[in-house]
Parts: C-alpha cells; sequence; structure tokens
C-alpha cells in the first residue's frame, strides 16, 4: 500500500512540473506577434487597391478599421449587369510575397507584377488583373 502510494506522489509531482514547463512555454510574446503584424503590413501594402477582373467585374483588397484581428480584407464585386458581391476569407500571406485566399470556398491566389495583379484561379489558371486609379468605381460600389 505504501509503495503504491509513493508512485502516485511521483506520478503527481511529474505531471505538476510538466504542466508548468508547457504552461511557460506558451506566455504571450507581445513582440513576435507585433513583429509579425507589421511584416504582414508591409507585405499588404502593394494590394492595396482596386483590379479590374473583367467588364464590369473588380477585385478590392483594403484596410479594415471595424476590426483588430481580420484587419486585411477583400472582395469581388460587379457593378452593372453583373450585380454581385463575394467577400474574400482565409486570407494568409505566403512567404514568397503573394497572398491566397478563397472566394466562394475555391483557393486562389495573388502576386503582384509592377501595377497589375496576378490572379492564379481554382483551376491553374492565370489571369492578369490591372490596377485602377480612378476612385470612381470605388465610389460606386458601396462597402
Amino acid at each position: 500500500m505504501k509503495y503504491s502510494t509513493n508512485i502516485l506522489f511521483v506520478f503527481l509531482f511529474w505531471s505538476i512540473a510538466i504542466f508548468s514547463l508547457n504552461a511557460q512555454e506558451k506566455k504571450y510574446d507581445w513582440r513576435a506577434h507585433k513583429a509579425q503584424l507589421e511584416r504582414e503590413r508591409k507585405q499588404a501594402e502593394p494590394f492595396i487597391g482596386t483590379y479590374k477582373r473583367g467588364d464590369d467585374e473588380f477585385i478590392e483588397f483594403y484596410i479594415s478599421k471595424e476590426s483588430k484581428y481580420t484587419w486585411f480584407r477583400g472582395r469581388f464585386f460587379g457593378i452593372g449587369k453583373y450585380d454581385y458581391e463575394f467577400a474574400v476569407s482565409d486570407l494568409a500571406f505566403n512567404s514568397d510575397g503573394s497572398i491566397s485566399f478563397k472566394v466562394k470556398g475555391k483557393p486562389y491566389k495573388a502576386r503582384r507584377i509592377h501595377e497589375s495583379l496576378e490572379l492564379t484561379l481554382p483551376d491553374g489558371a492565370k489571369r492578369y488583373c490591372p490596377r485602377l486609379f480612378n476612385q470612381s468605381v470605388q465610389n460606386a460600389s458601396l462597402r
């Protein structure tokens, strides 16, 4: 009986020690988080703007002031006879300077080439979307 009690105390001691070591490793490092957010902001800057995807169809990336965690957002939208709007989800920054995201559950990838956007569609085809410098399209559609 004394032997099993000793084993129980040793097991309890080791489990508490392992739990405390894991808790110390998981401490929040605000400096690392801030550095990561700064890297993401620098990578997001070139993508901000509206790009023409087709006749009266556009892609827009912007910074949201409403949310702290999903600050970089995007959307596909159409005006005129194409009246639609789909939000970009699962937006991720890749190490090669591109971004990956999903629209209606389908994966897309985008990277900047000078003043245009190279959009890789879910089927692997690539489409080049020129950047719009005219604000009338952005003003015509409400976010």
